[in-house]
């Protein structure tokens, strides 16, 4: 007796279907992400403030130095040396905005010097009123090295510019010099005299008091100051890892040979109101924050050391010595609607912003 095959009818695997549409999906939309995020990379960042080079670190003065040797070894720090590598030149190709203002008087000879002293110290997309008190600190400083003959500030020069933002730097170059128009012969005073026009890329939350760094110095103008926005700025966390025995070695090379057992004998011992360390004992002897600093190349003097197993870690918070204005807190102040004036009020307490004709 024969069996009766019947044929099956053939239907398709809806979940099989299902499945490969999905995976479709994905990948189709995988692809459109990673391309999306490649056009992001390829613009530039807005980063935060950091001056166009890294201020050199200032030599602490022993406990007897006088206000004019305090006022002439700070000075120095707002002079920094033309970069070979810094974040400017990563965002070099920034382009400023047309200057529209109607044609007028050519600039003075110091005015543009204020205009290239200025684009050395900050950022082209910085916030117009932050450049503009940028300009003032660098006018101030111009006009205090002129008064009491010391160097004047670094500045750069046509070449610099043309390496630093390619064709765009005549253009880049128009606001500086917009800027200085805008605040020709402003200064900031104190009794009669020009400050010590300090300023910093971002500070550890609150600015330096320089009083408590130099008890005998007149500056009641640097005084703490919060940021506390200061602490979401880039790179205002910095971690660095050391060999133990290569920090042992530099340590008793930076105090001139100390005897130094261990770890144990390398201490932070004392701090200002701003965390920034005043000085480290290491061994037998002792150095200042800013010698340490200076010594391992830290971004500031606002640092923590851990002994971790065969491993030193020094954590340091914000980018500079912490006195003046901070950089990254003026532009949020800035972007805000804070003018200039109210920046450097805000950052320069007590002194007096007038015209240099004047004095």
């Amino acid at each position: 007796m024969r069996r009766k095959f019947h044929r099956r009818k053939y239907r398709p695997n809806c979940n099989l279907i299902l499945l490969v549409f999905i995976l479709f999906l994905f990948f189709l939309i995988l692809i459109q992400r990673i391309q999306i995020e490649n056009l992001c990379d390829d613009e530039d960042d807005d980063e935060c403030l950091v001056p166009i080079s890294t201020e050199a670190a200032p030599v602490m003065l022993p406990d007897s130095a006088d206000k004019s040797d305090a006022s002439d070894t700070e000075r120095k720090e707002n002079q920094p040396d033309l970069p070979k590598d810094t974040a400017e030149s990563d965002n070099g190709n920034e382009t400023a905005g047309p200057w529209s203002g109607e044609e007028e008087e050519p600039l003075s000879d110091l005015e543009r010097q204020v205009a290239m002293t200025a684009a050395k110290q900050i950022r082209i997309s910085a916030q117009k009123e932050t450049i503009k008190a940028q300009c003032i600190l660098a006018r101030t400083s111009i006009l205090d090295a002129q008064k009491n003959g010391t160097s004047v500030p670094a500045s750069f020069s046509e070449s610099d510019l043309q390496q630093l933002w390619g064709d765009d730097w005549e253009k880049n170059l128009s606001l500086f010099e917009e800027c200085a128009k805008e605040t020709k012969g402003e200064a900031l005073t104190y009794h009669g005299n020009y400050i010590y026009a300090a300023y910093h890329a971002v500070s550890a939350g609150t600015t330096r008091s320089m009083t408590e760094l130099y008890q005998d110095t007149d500056m009641p103008y640097l005084a703490n100051v919060t940021c506390p926005k200061d602490a979401s700025a880039d790179n205002y966390l910095a971690v660095l890892y050391w060999e133990k025995d290569e920090f042992l070695k530099k340590c008793g090379e930076l105090t001139q040979n100390a005897q130094i057992g261990g770890m144990a004998e390398v201490q932070i011992t004392g701090r200002d109101s701003a965390d920034y360390v005043l000085t480290v004992q290491i061994g037998n002897a002792s150095c200042s924050g800013e010698e340490f600093r200076s010594a391992f190349s830290l971004n500031s003097s606002c640092f923590t050391i851990a002994d971790l197993d065969q491993k030193v870690r020094i954590v340091t918070k914000g980018i500079g010595h912490g006195f003046g204005m901070s950089q990254a807190a003026a532009n949020e102040m800035a972007a805000g609607g804070a003018s200039c004036q109210e920046l450097l009020s805000a950052f320069f307490p007590n002194a007096v912003l007038e015209q240099s004709q004047n004095l």
